[in-house]
């Protein structure tokens, strides 16, 4: 059973890790849980760092923290728009995944990070492109819209 975190206790499940036939159970002493306005630095962070890498068109913190009903156990939930490929964006993978890595153990929080060519989103056709644009927060050169 998964522990619950109680409001005057500052322990919580953070990881639980399976090796062979084994389990750990690792807890971790925490403060609050990510707000909002942590979530849109983080993602002012990640346009900063990842405009470094690649053109960055848009930038969106979409899902549960962009509504605002986040919970203890939400992602951080990003996606970047570029002007490069798919196939340009692929080469760049790696330096993404440590991009979000190194923001999700600064706000020990997980951040998911999805980064996508302009051309290929297709709110039109896909449902899931549709929610971004319509629960996402946008951020683009230092302002939320």
């Amino acid at each position: 059973m998964i522990p619950q975190k109680r409001a005057r206790d500052k322990w919580r499940f953070a990881a639980v890790a399976a090796a062979r036939d084994l389990c750990y159970t690792v807890y971790k002493e925490v403060g609050e849980v990510c707000d909002r306005n942590e979530a849109l630095k983080i993602l002012t962070e990640i346009y900063k760092e990842c405009s470094n890498i690649v053109p960055v068109t848009d930038a969106y913190l979409y899902g549960s923290y962009a509504r605002g009903e986040q919970t203890d156990g939400s992602d951080v939930d990003i996606m970047l728009l570029s002007s490069l490929s798919e196939e340009e964006l692929h080469d760049k993978r790696k330096q993404f995944v440590h991009i979000s890595s190194e923001l999700s153990l600064a706000h020990d929080v997980t951040v998911s990070l999805s980064v996508r060519s302009k051309e290929r989103f297709m709110p039109e056709l896909l449902p899931f492109h549709a929610n971004v644009l319509r629960d996402g927060i946008r951020y683009k050169k230092g302002v939320y819209e």
